[in-house]
């Protein structure tokens, strides 16, 4: 079994670099959008921080049997 460790070192460096390359791109969106999302759920502003709360109840895909029923949308208000 003939093996080509310099074809080999070569594929793995090209793709630890194309891992490092998405990191960056995600951190470069994540935390800004993070930040408004944290300063909109922190607003004195009701609406902001209603939007805030619905988008971050649902990007996170937290439904569940109580949401769906209504519960959801009275403990937001409170």
């Amino acid at each position: 079994m003939n093996i080509n460790f310099e074809l080999l070192i070569s594929k793995l460096g090209s793709g630890m670099l194309t891992s490092f390359w998405i990191f960056g791109v995600t951190l470069l969106f994540s935390l800004p959008l993070g930040l408004v999302i944290a300063f909109g759920r922190m607003a004195r502003n009701s609406v902001i921080r209603t939007i805030t709360k619905i988008y971050f109840h649902h990007a996170r895909n937290t439904t569940d049997a109580a949401a769906d029923a209504g519960v959801f949308w009275t403990v937001l208000y409170l």
